[in-house]
């Protein structure tokens, strides 16, 4: 049994407390590692997904406290997260500039090459000798997918015949030296229940271990057991297969009424409904790089993100983001004198038009769902349909825990990550960290305790700080000698902290050589009092000024300034 207890902090997070009193400091990695606190890590995260638990504290014998960020106990014997992407749209070329885009985060491609013939054998005629060829040269796996192109008869002829099948398959791997095949047989109802089972056993048993066997198995919110839905055996397929890719997406559909393709409560009830059957690690959530316009005689029409895109700006379209539903809705209206535009060959007649889609705030909610529940990793349909190349920096920032989406393309993009898996800072939300707000010294004083282990007092130093989120971290700093507060008594805890006092409290907390180097700011002379720890700290390449040569020593610092300076100060002595 663990002993454990939740502590609320000031800005609505969760720190979990557990206490492994029979344990000294010298098991702490065993501990750490040990198979028991993972599961009651994982169970409890599972227990209160409505909270963020930010860090996790072992309290073993004798007092000793070992702090570390709850996502990394949760993931302490997980592999790295998964990433795969379906590849369907363009040409050959075109495809394989999107795939060397996306290389960098994404595991596997699963390309159109394993389609089926009327009588349900395999067409090989859509393979691509040259994206193999380019792409082998990658640390890329390909693993074709097989589709019927929801083509009922075509997928029943495929699996009356599966042993045939599967040996063909496997013969196509081998030849082609591909890793794998993804079955993505779609729209044959529950009647083939057992033969698409057999069929991935046929597949598994005929395909060599270590090359992928997974398969796309439809989302199931409401438990139906009959129909496409019911064609799926997810406790059997998740036994065969090496993974399920659920399509989490197509929640409204061509022909059906407006709404979301993929609201949160469609994906997260999916997973609960698929995680009755298979474990998290055997689960991968699809997410859609496309969207679907009605209006005119348009019913629910595909478009790719990038497309979209286009057409919000060619008719100035009213964007608002569902927070119910995590998803993105536009409207529009289309004239008679408006810019001619297609969707598939569709003309957009004048009419008033509503688009359901997604951007990268409601990604993120869902990758972050993927990781809430441990599960293997997040999918997508498709590479090539994205809104643009950003997508793949922010993948880079979800698959590592960050969810943040305006931190891109900013100069401290990589130490927010880093500060925010470390536990030192957190975002404004789950979806933004404020790179550019201005950071008060309550802020501040957080974040240097955060830093070093320090944890609040129970008592109150300066008169204008009882009752705010900082007091007992200020309390704790003032007691070391690391903060101070102004000659009227006061700390002035929600003024911003200027670039001069964020220096010395930093000279504070490190050992910088003083008087040693000459600075040449045009703002910064002996006589300012914070002369000696500017000089100190840009001697140590901690701070730095501007290109017109000046300092700005009363300037503001901002939240993404004081991430690249924690780290910076990480790399000197600290006291």
């Amino acid at each position: 049994m663990i002993d454990f207890e939740l502590s609320r902090e000031f800005d609505g997070t969760y720190n979990l407390v557990i206490y492994l009193r029979q344990f000294n400091y010298e098991f702490a990695q065993d501990i750490y590692g040990s198979d028991e606190l993972r599961d009651f890590a994982k169970n409890f995260a599972a227990k209160h997904r409505t909270i963020f638990i930010k860090t996790v504290k072992l309290v073993f014998s004798y007092g000793v406290v070992i702090t570390l960020p709850f996502s990394s106990l949760i993931r302490a014997d997980a592999a790295e997260p998964f990433a795969m992407s379906y590849v369907y749209f363009g040409s050959t070329e075109n495809q394989i500039e999107n795939v060397r885009r996306s290389s960098k985060v994404i595991d596997t491609v699963s390309p159109a090459y394993f389609n089926l013939h009327s009588d349900g054998s395999l067409d090989l005629s859509s393979i691509s000798i040259d994206f193999i060829r380019e792409l082998q040269e990658t640390d890329l796996k390909i693993v074709p997918f097989l589709s019927n192109h929801w083509n009922r008869s075509t997928g029943n002829a495929a699996l009356d015949k599966g042993e045939s099948l599967a040996k063909t398959i496997a013969a196509a791997i081998e030849k082609y030296n591909l890793d794998g095949i993804n079955v993505d047989i779609e729209n044959v109802d529950h009647t083939y229940r057992d033969k698409y089972t057999a069929f991935v056993k046929a597949l598994r048993e005929n395909i060599p271990p270590e090359k992928e066997v997974s398969v796309a198995v439809a989302p199931n919110p409401y438990g139906w057991t009959n129909g496409w839905q019911g064609s799926y055996d997810y406790a059997k397929l998740g036994y065969y297969a090496d993974y399920l890719m659920m399509m989490t997406y197509d929640e409204h559909y061509e022909s059906g009424e407006p709404g979301p393709v993929s609201s949160i409560d469609f994906v997260r009830n999916s997973i609960d409904y698929a995680l009755e059957y298979v474990s998290p690690e055997k689960l991968v959530i699809g997410v859609p790089f496309y969207g679907r316009i009605w209006g005119g005689n348009l019913k629910g029409e595909g478009a790719s993100l990038n497309k979209i895109e286009n057409i919000i700006n060619t008719y100035r379209a009213e964007v608002f983001y569902d927070a119910a539903h995590e998803s993105v809705c536009a409207k529009f209206t289309v004239f008679k004198d408006s810019p001619e535009t297609y969707v598939n060959g569709k003309p957009l007649l004048p009419d008033t038009y509503v688009i359901w889609y997604e951007n990268e705030t409601s990604l993120a909610k869902k990758f972050k769902l993927a990781a809430d529940y441990g599960l293997k990793g997040v999918g997508n349909w498709s590479t090539g349909q994205e809104k643009d190349s950003s997508v793949w920096d922010y993948y880079e920032l979800w698959l590592n825990g960050i969810y943040f989406c305006d931190i891109i393309n900013h100069f401290a993009k990589d130490d927010i990550i880093k500060v925010c898996l470390d536990g030192v800072m957190i975002g404004k939300s789950d979806t933004e960290f404020a790179p550019s707000d201005k950071l008060t010294r309550g802020e501040a004083a957080v974040i240097i305790a955060r830093l070093l282990g320090i944890s609040p007092e129970n008592e109150t130093v300066f008169p204008d700080t009882k009752n705010h989120f900082a007091d007992g971290y200020i309390s704790a700093l003032y007691k070391r000698g690391l903060v101070n507060g102004f000659d009227d008594g006061t700390f002035k805890p929600n003024r911003h902290i200027s670039r001069a006092e964020t220096a010395v409290m930093f000279a504070r907390i490190t050992e910088p050589a003083f008087h040693t180097y000459v600075i040449n700011y045009n703002d910064v002379t002996p006589s300012l009092w914070s002369f000696d720890e500017i000089s100190a700290l840009t001697a140590a390449g901690i701070m730095q000024g501007y290109s017109d040569g000046t300092f700005k020593p009363a300037n503001a610092v901002s939240r993404g300034e004081m991430a690249a300076l924690v780290n910076r100060i990480k790399k000197a002595a600290v006291k």
